[in-house]
């Protein structure tokens, strides 16, 4: 028997949501903020080219999206959404989740996420510890944050 009570779906899909609440005010602050520089422009190009640097703004998201994750559940092992539901990432054998579980993981959120995170969700389900890509290639599980079964 294995030494944690996994994490319910549900909780684990509500955490998600407020993560990604979390990880969207960034970029909408900074879309409100330059739609609103905007304001009485009609030149385009002109808007370009003071704005050039718009072009590195998905990658730096990705980034902060990245590290949210990562270091969150390698510091602590839960995000702000996973710790408001009280469920926390760790190790398949209980131990805290550390950084390059964590690393794994979250790079693999990538793939997990393709065509609208069902390649994740099918994984889970199919897999007895409700693991997901990430999940299964970092040895890592979602569990209750009280360990015991």
């Amino acid at each position: 028997m294995e030494p944690y009570r996994l994490a319910v779906w549900w909780r684990r899909a509500l955490a998600w949501w407020i993560d990604l609440l979390i990880i969207c005010i960034p970029p909408c602050v900074w879309i409100i903020g330059v739609w609103s520089d905007m304001g009485g422009r009609y030149r385009v190009e002109s808007w370009y080219q003071e704005y050039l640097w718009f072009e590195w703004l998905p990658w730096a998201w990705l980034l902060f999206v990245y590290l949210y994750y990562g270091v969150a559940e390698a510091v602590g092992g839960a995000t702000p959404g996973k710790r408001l539901l009280s469920i926390r990432v760790v190790r398949t054998d209980g131990s805290p989740c550390g950084a390059a579980a964590s690393a794994v993981r979250n790079l693999v959120r990538f793939l997990d996420a393709l065509f609208f995170w069902w390649i994740g969700v099918l994984i889970a389900f199919a897999t007895r510890r409700r693991q997901r890509l990430g999940d299964l290639l970092a040895g890592t599980v979602v569990v209750s944050k009280d360990l015991r079964a």
